[in-house]
């Protein structure tokens, strides 16, 4: 879920911030990842750009703390409203690449 034309986090990101000092960056790194334009296979098909249909805020974007761990959670406002609610929301936990520590990774939650 990455992209290609994002723009890097200055620093490393570091999860174990405090949430006033990380949240804002996280949030913006997020959106930018997920609901900005981005090319999907730029091999394949270079000039194919993808941009979400909605912004992060009309699906209802929040990235917070719970646990020691850090999530990204907002509204599929693409599927059914009369799907039950755990298919209408994506919810994945946030975790910094050991390989990149300017880059995020998603996991499925």
């Amino acid at each position: 879920m990455t992209s290609e034309a994002r723009q890097a986090p200055a620093v490393a990101l570091d999860l174990s911030r405090t949430a006033e000092s990380i949240g804002r960056v996280l949030y913006d790194l997020v959106a930018l990842e997920n609901f900005g334009p981005r090319v999907l296979e730029p091999e394949t098909f270079p000039d194919d750009v993808w941009t979400a249909p909605y912004t992060p805020e009309e699906a209802s974007l929040r990235v917070f703390p719970l646990y020691g761990r850090w999530f990204a959670a907002w509204q599929k406002l693409e599927v059914s409203p009369n799907l039950p609610e755990e298919e209408r929301w994506e919810l994945l936990r946030l975790e910094v690449d050991v390989q990149d520590p300017e880059r995020l990774l998603y996991h499925e939650v």
